[in-house]
């Protein structure tokens, strides 16, 4: 009997750590405007290079100071299917993240970046989600948070999409083909953080 508790303590130890493992606290940057360039553009992920960045500032994440960022999400007007020739093909996107004091993008910064994600996310859904539980950035909060997407290998795109956002005056840049522009938005992004050294294992 005794070995029994203590396999049914050790498991549930076990199954409070996968739990850990995956929740943590989200901060929604809300926003309903609709727009296409941010935090991508999608007519364009078949091409390597397209890619964005936008600055958050500190006033906005200030419940994330001095937590572990584990994952990012933005937020289509409709579902996502990337696809090239008929073929369903997802692009490899590359997300980093480094602290910064700039408040506005007028061009690129190049910072000391920290890459947390390099894959496929999941299509077919309104989501752009990228999961790096396994990698946490940890947010000190005394700086601003710069995002950066990137298209590192360009397979699908996805035609007749936007993604929702919110106004601010230069707060993201974009490249795609031959093109460079400050966006005045910010898009809508879920912020998924938990307390540093949260996990178990």
């Amino acid at each position: 009997m005794r070995k029994f508790y203590t396999f049914v303590i050790c498991l549930t130890a076990l199954l409070c750590g996968l739990t850990n493992r995956a929740w943590g606290d989200d901060l929604l940057i809300d926003g309903s405007s609709t727009v296409g360039n941010i935090p991508i553009t999608a007519t364009w992920t078949d091409t390597e290079g397209t890619k964005s960045q936008s600055v958050y500032l500190t006033t906005d994440l200030s419940e994330m100071a001095g937590k572990n960022i584990t994952s990012i999400r933005y937020y289509a007007n409709t579902n996502l299917t990337w696809s090239s020739g008929g073929t369903k093909k997802t692009p490899t996107f590359q997300i980093s993240l480094a602290e910064v004091d700039a408040t506005s993008l007028s061009g690129f910064l190049s910072p000391s970046f920290t890459t947390v994600y390099t894959g496929k996310p999941e299509s077919g859904t309104k989501e752009l989600f990228f999961d790096f539980s396994d990698s946490p950035f940890y947010y000190s909060g005394s700086k601003n948070l710069l995002v950066q997407v990137y298209v590192s290998v360009g397979e699908g795109y996805q035609s007749s999409v936007s993604f929702y956002a919110v106004y601010r005056s230069g707060a993201s840049y974009y490249h795609y083909s031959s093109t460079n522009s400050t966006s005045p938005y910010l898009p809508k992004t879920t912020f998924t953080y938990e307390a540093r050294g949260r996990r178990m294992f």
